[in-house]
């Protein structure tokens, strides 16, 4: 997979796996890679799929060891259940960031941030065209506006996962 903008504004970052079950309706894959730009990083993740006919399960899980500053790693999870043929998916996507912000320079204090809500995905042979609106479940009404965060993702698979 390849992401702009992804894990902080102004960088890319590349994660390739290995499916190792060799099944067409499960996939797990270990994976590692590595972003560049205004945050660089080594990562390391897990990938699970589970087809059952038009409908799939997917957990993506990544540590990313920060080498930009001092306690700049970030976890994140992302879990999407959809439905639809290969070619157009809409479901729902939970996504959970762990990661250190600066204060100063020389302090950081954690974030999280959980994000829930709808996604859709168009697919052309290897590309995906993703759109995800994700709300903090869990903020007040009147930071809403704020906790909310629009994604959309142009992205290249070198294999199929159906």
């Amino acid at each position: 997979d390849v992401h702009l903008g992804y894990l902080s504004k102004w960088s890319a970052s590349v994660q390739a796996g290995y499916n190792f079950l060799k099944k067409p309706d499960i996939w797990l894959a270990p994976k590692a890679g590595f972003s560049a730009g205004d945050y660089n990083s080594l990562g390391t993740g897990l990938f699970f799929k589970l087809n059952k006919k038009k409908v799939f399960i997917l957990q993506n899980a990544q540590y990313n060891f920060g080498l930009t500053a001092k306690n700049s790693d970030v976890f994140f999870s992302f879990t999407e259940i959809a439905y639809g043929p290969h070619y157009f998916e809409a479901g729902i996507i939970s996504e959970f960031t762990y990661k250190y912000k600066p204060v100063s320079e020389d302090e950081f204090e954690p974030e999280k941030e959980w994000l829930l809500g709808p996604s859709v995905r168009g697919t052309y042979r290897n590309f995906y065209l993703e759109g995800f609106w994700g709300v903090e479940p869990l903020s007040d009404e009147h930071k809403l506006k704020e906790k909310s965060k629009f994604i959309i993702t142009l992205g290249f698979k070198f294999t199929q996962c159906e």
